[in-house]
Parts: structure tokens; sequence; C-alpha cells
């Protein structure tokens, strides 16, 4: 159930407070000037998903593909930080996207989900001013068994 998380900006956050930082949206060339910091953390990755507002024909077969796409790669996220490091040590993951209304928030989602008892932190945030979490994405991730209709963006 993640109805209650919130969306903050990333000027709310300190990049150092984050050991891995994931782009959702292939935004990581606008992280620069003051926000190549961002980039700097030990890992970065740039995952690129598609924008499911922007192409949803009305059926959430969009949203639907990209929340499928999301659980796989948070998957693999958690399975790469139990390797290099193991178990015992804490991490922290931002999720970082243009507004923090669908991708991040769904990888948000997942992540909090899958990680069990891992010590993995979780927060995702907008680089530009966001909008209200799309209903879309809500309503995918409620079929996937996981609430995210209390975050906010």
């Amino acid at each position: 159930d993640i109805s209650a998380y919130t969306s903050d900006a990333m000027a709310d956050f300190k990049p150092e407070d984050f050991d891995v930082v994931i782009s959702c949206c292939g935004c990581g060339s606008k992280l620069d000037g003051d926000k190549e910091a961002w980039k700097q953390r030990p890992v970065f990755m740039d995952w690129n998903l598609d924008d499911p507002p922007a192409i949803d024909p009305g059926d959430l077969s969009a949203y639907r593909r990209v929340r499928d796409e999301s659980k796989a790669k948070v998957s693999e996220l958690l399975e790469m930080l139990a390797r290099p490091y193991g178990p015992q040590y804490k991490k922290n993951v931002m999720f970082l996207c243009n507004h923090n209304s669908c991708r991040s928030q769904m990888a948000d989602g997942w992540l909090r989900s899958l990680r069990g008892n891992s010590s993995v932190g979780v927060a995702s945030a907008g680089i530009v001013g966001g909008t209200a979490v799309k209903e879309g994405a809500i309503t995918v991730m409620q079929e996937a068994g996981v609430d995210i209709s209390a975050y906010t963006s």
C-alpha cells in the first residue's frame, strides 16, 4: 500500500544521503550545474522508462507495461545491491523523474513492496514541478497488489 507516500522536489533532499540514484525517465541529461552531484553518487542509473500518460491509448496498457518493466528493474537493483555488499549494509535509493507522478512512483512502490527485510531505504522526487500521481499508475499498481493511492507528487 503506497497510498500514504508523498512526493517531494529533489531540492528537499541532499545527494550525499543516497547511495543509489535512478532516473526513471531518462532525465540524467537534466542533472547538470547544481544538480550534477546527483549523478556522482556511488551508483547512478538512467532507466529511461516510457511515459505512460503520454502514450497510453486509454486502456492502461502502457501503464501496465511500464509497471512490469519497473518491477523487473527494481528486482535487478535489489539483486545488485545484495551481491557486492551483502545484506548487512544499509543502502538508500532515490528515484528521480520529471514530475514524480508515474514512473518514479511505480518504482518507489515496487521497491517498498519487494525489499522484504532488506535494509534499503527509498524516496522519490521530481526534477521539476510535480503533478498529482496519475490515476493510471495507481490503478495498474493496485492490480499488481501494490497500493500507491496515497502517494503525492
